[in-house]
């Protein structure tokens, strides 16, 4: 439906090979419904080989973003999503670590504007397959909540083969790492700690 005085698209939007910052999908798919004061998304998802990105939520404020930025309140969730492809988005080097394995979540739900993001509620997130350093992980996953750039850990669990590695902790707006870590029968040569 479109008129001039009050402009409504509903549609399903299909892009290939989109780059949004620092990630790259070969598709990005969604059903919408924009209007000049907002935009709806249902069923989006972000298709990153290997793994998917699923999408939903609104966006506010598209008609006054001359004046502020628009309000964000979006539902993700990751699956099968490559370990190596998230961690050079946040800036880990794969020189520095050597990971493989696919990353999961729970649903992350965002709300704020899109310099200001923060979780509602915490999410797991799930390493699954995983190795670092050639060290195979039997269990890995956080329990993670953020506020704007403060990211707040509330619980770590690694398992490997030879020990347990448990931990909680924060990393702040300034990028610095607080963790308080607790480790069981864990074997420090061969998991150079």
């Amino acid at each position: 439906l479109f008129r001039s005085d009050a402009p409504h698209i509903v549609g399903r939007l299909t892009a290939f090979n989109v780059q949004m910052g620092k990630l790259e999908s070969e598709r990005v798919e969604s059903l919408f419904d924009l209007t000049r004061e907002r935009l709806l998304l249902n069923q989006g998802n972000i298709l990153l080989t290997p793994g998917v990105i699923k999408l939903s939520g609104i966006v506010m404020g598209l008609d006054t973003l001359s004046k502020a930025p628009p309000s964000l309140s979006l539902s993700l969730q990751a699956e099968n999503v490559d370990i190596n492809r998230l961690l050079s988005l946040a800036g880990v080097e794969p020189k520095r670590v050597q990971a493989s394995g696919t990353i999961a979540t729970d649903e992350i739900s965002l709300t704020g504007t899109p310099n200001e993001l923060s979780t509602r509620f915490p999410f797991k997130i799930y390493l699954e397959n995983a190795t670092i350093d050639d060290l195979p992980l039997t269990q890995a996953e956080a329990t993670i909540a953020f506020h704007k750039s403060n990211v707040e850990i509330t619980s770590l669990l690694l398992q490997l083969a030879q020990g347990r590695i448990e931990g909680s902790g924060a990393i702040g707006s300034d990028k610095r790492v607080a963790l308080n870590l607790s480790a069981q029968s864990l074997e420090i040569g061969r998991a150079h700690v």
